[in-house]
């Protein structure tokens, strides 16, 4: 019998059945899950987060100085381009540690190259040793960052 029930490991990852790739995030009120088919995708991430005040001080809880090496040419505010920042690393880290738990692999390891797609979309891509990660991130009337991104 196929397991069908969708459950949670000790570390508060979802454990999904057999053949399907997912990740779920939440930020009162909402909630948001992405999943996918293995023969598609090797990994997912999803994450929701507020725009919030970020000053520099408090991205570098989570960031590095390369991080910011787009900043300028996206022309975004420094507390929206530093949480879609955190969201893409977010998503990015949960792709990423689905496939692997390496303990190398935390958030200020993983440095997003960011570009804008089209208004208020942005595409990112991660590398980390033997895996690239891709992503999107929309930004919803400046109060909301989600961010998906994958390893295939």
């Amino acid at each position: 019998m196929v397991e069908s029930t969708i459950g949670r490991f000790v570390d508060g990852r979802p454990k999904l059945p057999s053949g399907l790739a997912g990740s779920i995030s939440h930020k009162y009120p909402y909630v948001v899950t992405l999943a996918g088919l293995k023969t598609e995708v090797l990994s997912l991430g999803v994450d929701i987060e507020r725009v919030d005040k970020w000053n520099a001080k408090t991205a570098a809880v989570f960031s590095l100085s390369r991080d910011f090496s787009n900043f300028e040419d996206l022309n975004l505010p420094f507390h929206i381009f530093s949480s879609i920042l955190f969201s893409a690393k977010e998503s990015a880290f949960k792709a990423l540690r689905a496939i692997s738990d390496a303990d190398t692999i935390t958030l200020k390891t993983i440095s997003p190259s960011i570009s804008l797609i089209t208004n208020n979309i942005y595409n990112f891509s991660v590398c980390l040793a033997a895996y690239q990660c891709s992503g999107h991130a929309i930004v919803i009337d400046n109060k909301w960052v989600i961010a998906t991104a994958w390893v295939d």
